[in-house]
């Protein structure tokens, strides 16, 4: 018998929270050692890029699931993913 696959939860909130710290900090990396900003406009480009990255990343994901609905949706009798109803009823071959 197979282990069930993993799934990548899309949540976006998760994701734009993680990307926008990412890509924050990369930007006040390069402001502090890089350019010798101050540290108020580094802030202030640091907190400007966290939250231009957190929506571009949430409007994405949130237009991805809307795009591709069916790897998202359960089955709504026995709460399993479309995929994995799909593989039980085809009888996971080995």
């Amino acid at each position: 018998m197979r282990k069930p696959r993993s799934v990548i939860s899309m949540d976006s909130d998760k994701l734009g929270v993680a990307i926008g710290a990412l890509f924050a900090t990369v930007v006040m990396a390069a402001g502090f050692f890089y350019t010798q900003l101050s540290g108020w406009e580094v802030a202030f480009r640091t907190a400007v890029t966290f939250v231009a990255v957190y929506v571009v990343t949430f409007v994405f994901v949130r237009i991805l699931l809307a795009i591709a609905p069916g790897e998202s949706k359960t089955d709504r009798k026995g709460g399993r993913s479309i995929r994995q109803a799909d593989s039980k009823d085809m009888g996971d071959q080995e």
